[in-house]
């Protein structure tokens, strides 16, 4: 979700600074991964070195400018100076060349979310009950939800990808309960 568009002996001090903040973090070595990464990875932040920045700008100005209009945040680093943005966009622009921690983790907080968009799962430990297409029925655990599926701990292997399941859960609380199939 945080890539770094940094000379390489800085990136080694950004990448500790993030993991100690909780976040990994992706070193993008030239113009062609920051394109790439802009096009395909939609990261929450970037974090320019203010340099590269003004020799990138004119080669990835449009990709950049689509990702920031999706939520994208730009934090710049480096010897104060110009930077090549529209003035629109510059509220999405943070200057974090001090490199203080509390800056940078409400960056991190307003642009990165804590979990992942694209595949979102929830952790559980709830009862379940799963009954096959034969009519067996066995009691399990649901120890996780995602709109892909579930991950179920059972006493026995569960069927193949052919094969119908289902699962109740009960929502004893509410007396209710949720049928998955």
């Amino acid at each position: 979700q945080v890539k770094l568009y940094q000379p390489e002996a800085n990136s080694v001090k950004w990448r500790f600074l993030l993991r100690f903040l909780g976040v990994e973090s992706t070193l993008l070595r030239n113009k062609k991964e920051l394109t790439q990464s802009l096009l395909h990875d939609q990261p929450g932040l970037i974090i320019f070195d203010r340099a590269l920045l003004g020799e990138a700008f004119s080669a990835i100005e449009s990709n950049c400018m689509q990702w920031m209009e999706r939520d994208g945040g730009i934090a710049l680093t480096g010897p104060a100076g110009h930077w090549p943005i529209a003035d629109s966009f510059l509220a999405r622009v943070t200057d974090i060349s001090e490199r203080d921690p509390f800056t940078i983790n409400a960056l991190l907080q307003r642009f990165v979310p804590t979990y992942s968009r694209q595949h979102p799962r929830l952790e559980t430990r709830l009862p379940g009950l799963y009954e096959r297409a034969a009519g067996n029925s066995q009691i399990c655990q649901i120890m996780n939800l995602s709109p892909g599926g579930a991950f179920i701990r059972t006493t026995e292997a569960l069927p193949l990808h052919g094969e119908e399941l289902r699962v109740n859960v009960p929502l004893l609380g509410l007396h209710k309960e949720i049928e998955l199939s």
